[in-house]
């Protein structure tokens, strides 16, 4: 959490660099609890900030049309920071891919940065794709967003094990089983 202080103690800088963050690593490892820091501490110094993952953006995205696209995207374009939360462009379609694309380019032409948080490797980023546009926005993000990786422990398997004790107390029974990890 240094680094997320720092982010916003140094927003200022940050923001005038368009330096941004990608956070990666696995599943559970606190990079959403990261980016919802900095984003409630940056709107706390009243900075406007979106916070949203990819199935959410792409979500309301498949419901506007025409206008009410370009208004859509024009919207995300007033906020001063922009986090994606979920990001993984395998499988989306290639109308997806581009709309993806599009906000992330601009974003960058506008000079604004990103979070970006992904179960995806700094490496698998890198490799190369089928789809040359999942390549180019992977390219996008790294250009823009400096990589901290999260090589934590799982933390939500504590909790899974922690809310199944406090079950098996509460309801007297041991036949409260787990189907997590």
């Amino acid at each position: 959490l240094d680094i997320a202080k720092r982010y916003v103690s140094k927003w200022e800088e940050c923001k005038k660099k368009n330096l941004g963050i990608l956070l990666t690593g696995a599943s559970g490892t606190g990079k959403t609890f990261f980016a919802g820091c900095v984003a409630n501490a940056l709107i706390d110094n009243g900075v406007p900030v979106m916070l949203t993952t990819l199935p959410q953006l792409l979500t309301i995205l498949g419901n506007l049309h025409g206008r009410e696209l370009e208004d859509y995207l024009k919207k995300l374009d007033q906020y001063d920071l922009f986090i994606l939360d979920d990001y993984d462009p395998e499988g989306l379609s290639p109308y997806y891919q581009r709309l993806l694309y599009a906000i992330v380019d601009r974003r960058f032409s506008a000079g604004k940065p990103m979070i970006v948080a992904t179960n995806l490797s700094v490496s698998t980023m890198k490799e190369s794709h089928i789809d040359p546009l999942v390549t180019k926005t992977n390219q996008r993000i790294r250009e823009m967003c400096s990589p901290v990786v999260f090589e934590f422990k799982e933390l939500r398997q504590d909790q899974i094990t922690r809310r199944l004790q406090e079950a098996r107390k509460i309801l007297g029974s041991s036949e409260v089983k787990s189907h997590a990890g």
